[in-house]
């Protein structure tokens, strides 16, 4: 079993973000691939994250025009 499913991987990610509190350090998780895991990284307060589910691997230019239109939205 993964995160968050398992409890011993709960165990093991909660106690690094308690940690990298603990140094004051920015959290990033990596790699999140599913909206479980997404959601459980949010209750422990994980503060930045990357991965499938938040968005593809893309170009440097194709992130710049992402960019340019979340700048129309808001």
């Amino acid at each position: 079993k993964e995160f968050p499913e398992s409890q011993q991987a709960q165990s093991v990610v909660a106690g690094i973000v308690g940690l990298a509190r603990a140094f004051a350090l920015t959290i990033t998780a990596e790699g999140i691939e599913t909206e479980a895991q997404l959601k459980a990284l949010k209750a422990l307060s994980c503060e930045e994250g990357q991965g499938y589910v938040l968005g593809r691997p893309m170009s440097l230019a194709a992130f710049n025009a992402r960019l340019q239109e979340e700048e129309t939205v808001n």
